[in-house]
C-alpha cells in the first residue's frame, strides 16, 4: 500500500511532511513519514515499554524563611534598611561565577558550592527578597523541590534542640551556621556577617534577607546541609538605574509590589565581579513586550542606563513554562482516527481526523519557522524532564513537537507527543518552542482496546501487526482511564480486537462487542458515560485549619457532610449550568450498561425534581442507588430518572466532604442526631476546626454563636472537654478560608 507525501521547497531545500497519515505501517516502510522510536527493532511496537512519566509540579513552598514547615506566614521583606547592603559584598566568601565555563556549581572556600549561570541563559525564578531594584534575590524554581526536602530535614533536626545543643562556638564572620529567623522562629541555613556581644547579624543564604539573631539561636550547621548550593541569587535590574543617586521609597515600594513573592522567567544577561547578576524579568506566559524592566521605567521609576541597549528578550523566553493542552474526547463518541504508533497490539496512539486540518497547518508553520530561526535564538541551554520543546526527528530531519522525559549527559529521551513514540536524541537536535505552537492540543491520544489481553504472559511481537490498523479506522471512546482511553476500534469495518483474538495475537478478556460503524456523513454519536473520571481535589485540609462551612447533609454526628461557604458561588453557577443543559427531558439519555458502581451520571432528586451530579453506589434489578456528590445524601432511583453526565460537569471536584464531629461515638441515639441537626440548621454561621483526618473523613470541632455566646457543638452534645475547646472571641474568628480547597478524595 502506498501513500503520497507533500514536498514543500524553502530556499531550495525540500521539507518532507505527510499531509495525511492514512495509516501506520508497522513493518517500517513509512519510517520517514512520522517520528518512530529509533533503534527499537520492533517496527512500531515496543515489547518492554516504560510507563509514561508524570511531570512533577514545582511547588512554591519554602520560597523564603517562614513559620514552620506547613505554616503559610510570609517573610516581611521590609525588614532590612533600604539602600543599604545587608553586608559588605566584597567580604562575601562567595567567589564570582566563572563566565567562560558552563558549569552549574563551583567551589568557594570550604563551605558551599555556589550556583553559576551562563550569560544570556534563561531560568524560571521566584523573587524571595527585595532590597531595591539594584539588589534583589531570586531562587531558581527548578531547585525548589530540593529546597523543600532540605528545609524539612532542618526542621526535624533543629526544632527540638535546647539552647546548649549544637552550639556554634566559633562565631566568626563568614562562618556557615543554622540560625533561627526571629519573625517565625524557624531554622534556616545562614552565614554570619557581623558578630556582636549578644547577637550576630546573619545572612539567610537561601532567601537573601538578613536578621540580628541571639547567639543562643545560632547553631552549628551539620555536614549534610552543605550539599545544596545557596539558593538565593543576588540580582539587579539590567540596564536600569535610579534617577538620582539612590532609589526613592516610592521606587522601592513599586518594585516590591511588582516582584516580591512572584514567579518570572529571568534572563541572566551578565554578572559582575561580586557575583551579582544583571537580569531581565518577564512574567510567566507573557512575551517580550512585557519585560518588567521596561515596564518599571515606563511607570516613572528610574531610567535606562543606555537607551541604545535593547532589552534582549525573545519569543522563546517562556518556553520552559509552557504546556500542551490535553486532548478531550467526548465519551461515547465515534471518531474517524489515524493510528500513528503502537506500543503493543492492545495499546496504540491515534490522531483524530477531525483535527487533521489544524494539525497540518501547525506542522507547515513549524517547519517554516525553524528553518529560519538561528540556533542561538532557539537554544535550550538547560533541558529538564517535563519540559516541552521542538525536536528534529533523526530519520526524516523534520521538526516535531516533543516533551523531554529523561536527561542524560549528552542526550535526551524525547516523547513525540503528537504520535506517541520516543527517541533518544542529541541535545543539539532540540529547540525551545514558541507559544503559538502550544495552542493545539496533543494529537497523539493513547488508546487501549477493550476486551483483549496478551495471549501469554506478554504481548507477542509480530511484523505483520500493522495490517490490523491500515485503512479506514474508527474508535468508539468508551471511558477515560488514568493515562489513556478505553476504546472499541474497527478497521475497514472489522472489529480489531476480535480479529486479533481470532488470529491468535490476543486473548479475549470479557465480551467483545460488535461496534457500530460511523457513517461518513455523521460526525459522532451522542456521548454516553461508562466510567468517566471526575476531576479530583488536589490538596487536603490540615490539622488546626479553620473553615467557614455549611452542613449539607446529616446522617448522625458521626457522619455528616459539609460544603465550604467560600464555594457557594461556584455551586450556584454549577447548578445553573446543569439546569440549562438538562431542562429538556431525554436530552442526554444513558444506557443501563453504563451504570456500573462508581460511574458518574446525572440524577433527578425526587424531593425537588431537579438534576444533580451523582455517582452510582450500587445497582439492583431495576433500581440504582446514587450519592449526590455535591451534597452527600443518597437516594434509590430508576433508570428514567438518570442521565449521562456531560464532560464539562466533570471538571469541578465534588463540592462537599465527609466529616465526623469530634468525640462523637459511632452509634449516636436518635435524640443526639436530631439535636445535632437542629443546631446546624439554626446556626447562621458555622466555623469548623479540622482536628485530624482518617481516610479522607475529617474530624471536626464545630463552633457557632447563639444568643451572643459561643457554642462548641461537641461540648454541647457530649459534655465539656477542655482539650477541644476553641475560642472564637479571642481573635481566632479571623478564619483561614482557603480560596482553592482541593481535597484528595472521591465518593
Amino acid at each position: 500500500m502506498k501513500s503520497t507525501t507533500t514536498t514543500k521547497k524553502k530556499n531550495g531545500k525540500a521539507t518532507v511532511y505527510p499531509p495525511t497519515l492514512n495509516y501506520l505501517d508497522f513493518s517500517g516502510i513509512w519510517k520517514s513519514v512520522f517520528p518512530e522510536h529509533a533503534g527499537a527493532g520492533l517496527r512500531g511496537f515496543q515489547e518492554h515499554v516504560k510507563k509514561r512519566e508524570e511531570t512533577i509540579p514545582v511547588s512554591n513552598e519554602f520560597k523564603q524563611p517562614r513559620g514552620g514547615y506547613q505554616d503559610s506566614v510570609k517573610f516581611d521583606s521590609s525588614g532590612p534598611p533600604r539602600n543599604k547592603q545587608p553586608f559588605n559584598k566584597s567580604e562575601r566568601s562567595f567567589s564570582s561565577p566563572v563566565k567562560e565555563e558552563r558549569r552549574e556549581t563551583q567551589s568557594y572556600g570550604k563551605s558551599f558550592d555556589v550556583t553559576s549561570i551562563p550569560p544570556k541563559a534563561y531560568r524560571n525564578v521566584y523573587v524571595s527578597h527585595v532590597v531595591s531594584p539594584s539588589e534583589f534575590y531570586c531562587q531558581v524554581e527548578e531547585e525548589s523541590t530540593k529546597l523543600q526536602v532540605l528545609m524539612k530535614s532542618i526542621e526535624d533536626t533543629y526544632s527540638s534542640l535546647n539552647d546548649n545543643e549544637m552550639k556554634l562556638y566559633n562565631l566568626a564572620v563568614d562562618s556557615p551556621c543554622c540560625a533561627m529567623f526571629q519573625d517565625d522562629e524557624a531554622w534556616y541555613r545562614a552565614q554570619i556577617k557581623e558578630v556582636g556581644p549578644k547577637t550576630c547579624n546573619v545572612y539567610f543564604i537561601d532567601y537573601g534577607n538578613t536578621d540580628d539573631v541571639p547567639i543562643s539561636k545560632i547553631k552549628e550547621l551539620q555536614r549534610e546541609f552543605f550539599n545544596l548550593p545557596p539558593q538565593a541569587i543576588c540580582c539587579k535590574s539590567y540596564n536600569v538605574s535610579p534617577k538620582s543617586g539612590n532609589w526613592s521609597d516610592e521606587d522601592i515600594d513599586a518594585f516590591i509590589e511588582m516582584t516580591l513573592e512572584k514567579s518570572f522567567v529571568a534572563q541572566f544577561v551578565e554578572s559582575d565581579e561580586n557575583g551579582t547578576y544583571s537580569v531581565n524579568l518577564v512574567s510567566i506566559g507573557k512575551l517580550q513586550d512585557d519585560v518588567l524592566n521596561k515596564e518599571f521605567v515606563s511607570l516613572g521609576h528610574g531610567r535606562l542606563e543606555d537607551a541604545s541597549k535593547i532589552i534582549a528578550m525573545n519569543s522563546h523566553t517562556v518556553s520552559s513554562n509552557l504546556t500542551f493542552p490535553i486532548p478531550v474526547v467526548n465519551l461515547g463518541s465515534l471518531e474517524n482516527v489515524t493510528v500513528t504508533f503502537g506500543l503493543n497490539p492492545g495499546e496504540v496512539f491515534c490522531q483524530l481526523k477531525s483535527s487533521e486540518k489544524d494539525f497540518k497547518k501547525m506542522m507547515f508553520e513549524m517547519q517554516d519557522y525553524y528553518e529560519k530561526v538561528s540556533v542561538a535564538e532557539a537554544m535550550i541551554d538547560r533541558p529538564h524532564p517535563g519540559m516541552i520543546c521542538v525536536c528534529q526527528f533523526s530519520l526524516d530531519s523534520v521538526w516535531y513537537r516533543g516533551e523531554i522525559k529523561k536527561v542524560e549527559k549528552n542526550s535526551l529521551d524525547v516523547l513525540y507527543v503528537d504520535y506517541g513514540n520516543k527517541e533518544i536524541v542529541d541535545k543539539k537536535k532540540i529547540r525551545s518552542i514558541t507559544q503559538d505552537l502550544t495552542l493545539l492540543p496533543i494529537q497523539g491520544i493513547k488508546c487501549r482496546l477493550r476486551g483483549i489481553k496478551p495471549p501469554g504472559k506478554t504481548w507477542t511481537v509480530n511484523n505483520n501487526l500493522g495490517q490490523y490498523f491500515e485503512g479506514d479506522v474508527q474508535c468508539r471512546f468508551i471511558s477515560k482511564l488514568e493515562d489513556s482511553y478505553l476504546v472499541d476500534m474497527t478497521c475497514n469495518k472489522e472489529n480489531v480486537a476480535q480479529k486479533l483474538v481470532k488470529d491468535g495475537l490476543a486473548s479475549a478478556d470479557g465480551p467483545l462487542e460488535k461496534q457500530e460503524v460511523l457513517p461518513q456523513t455523521v460526525k459522532a454519536a451522542k456521548p454516553q458515560l461508562v466510567t468517566a473520571i471526575l476531576l479530583k481535589r488536589e490538596m487536603a485540609f490540615v490539622s488546626g485549619q479553620l473553615l467557614s462551612v455549611t452542613v449539607s447533609f446529616v446522617e448522625s454526628p458521626f457522619k455528616f457532610w459539609c460544603q465550604l461557604v467560600d464555594e457557594a458561588d461556584l455551586l450556584e453557577k454549577l447548578m445553573s449550568d446543569i439546569e440549562s443543559q438538562y431542562m429538556n427531558e431525554g436530552a442526554h439519555p444513558i444506557d443501563a450498561a453504563a451504570l456500573a458502581p462508581g460511574a458518574y451520571c446525572m440524577a433527578k432528586y425526587s424531593a425537588d425534581e431537579a438534576w444533580y451530579r451523582a455517582r452510582v453506589k450500587s445497582c439492583g434489578l431495576e433500581k440504582y442507588e446514587v450519592v449526590f456528590i455535591d451534597y452527600g445524601n443518597s437516594e434509590a432511583t430508576s433508570l428514567d430518572q438518570l442521565a449521562a453526565i456531560l464532560p464539562e460537569f466533570l471538571t469541578t471536584p465534588p463540592l462537599c466532604f465527609e466529616c465526623r464531629l469530634a468525640r462523637a461515638p459511632p452509634k449516636c441515639d436518635s435524640n443526639k442526631t436530631e439535636e445535632f441537626q437542629a443546631a446546624v440548621e439554626e446556626a447562621e454561621e458555622i466555623t469548623a476546626k479540622v482536628e485530624s483526618a482518617i481516610n479522607d473523613i475529617y474530624i471536626m470541632t464545630l463552633l457557632f454563636e447563639k444568643d451572643g455566646e459561643e457554642v462548641n457543638l461537641s461540648d454541647h452534645l457530649f459534655g465539656f472537654h477542655e482539650d477541644t475547646s476553641t475560642s472564637l472571641s479571642a481573635g481566632v474568628f479571623i478564619m483561614v478560608i482557603m480560596q482553592t480547597i482541593l481535597l484528595g478524595f472521591q465518593f
